[in-house]
């Protein structure tokens, strides 16, 4: 998807559906990649596909790996999305900061249930009618409006969900 087709595609979400519409996508989408961080070994966890084996992946991660970028990456929407919906600015400048190393994959999965109850109930941190004209910079996609800003969490969501199976059904990932 290019940064253009991404960037009509979360506006056209957040224009389609509103909050309540949004909500069952969102939470739907982060359960199933809650799932799939289910029921794995630390081994299987920390397992690194060889560089290319994967489509589109240069440097191979681990499952832990993804999981400590969507915990963190997760707490750094979650604060976009509550401080445009209040009609604030929030700092896109700073990308979000890596979780420690070494942290077991069942307590990585405990933390992205937790900030997913966070961001399943934002909209009660918000007023009646969110504001839709603040916006915050993506890196790739621009200007987003919290709305839309949800909607990527979905979205990002589905490319980590992909990745998972992706490593699973690698050749050589452990059993």
């Amino acid at each position: 998807m290019t940064s253009l087709d991404g960037r009509r595609y979360l506006l056209g979400q957040a224009e389609r559906y509103d909050w309540v519409e949004l909500w069952p996508r969102v939470v739907g989408t982060r359960t199933a990649l809650i799932e799939e961080l289910g029921g794995l070994s630390e081994e299987q966890a920390l397992w690194k596909p060889p560089p290319g084996l994967i489509a589109g992946e240069e440097d191979g991660w681990s499952i832990a790996q993804v999981a400590r970028h969507v915990l963190g990456w997760s707490a750094y929407a979650l604060g976009i999305i509550e401080a445009t919906g209040n009609g604030r600015t929030a700092d896109a400048t700073l990308p979000p900061r890596p979780l420690p190393e070494g942290a077991p994959l069942a307590e990585m999965r405990r933390g992205i249930i937790e900030i997913s109850e966070r961001i399943a109930s934002v909209r009660s941190r918000m007023p009646d009618s969110p504001d839709d004209a603040a916006t915050v910079s993506h890196e790739r996609f621009g200007e987003l409006p919290s709305r839309a800003w949800y909607a990527f969490v979905r979205l990002h969501d589905l490319d980590h969900i992909g990745q998972i199976k992706g490593i699973k059904a690698s050749e050589g990932f452990p059993a």
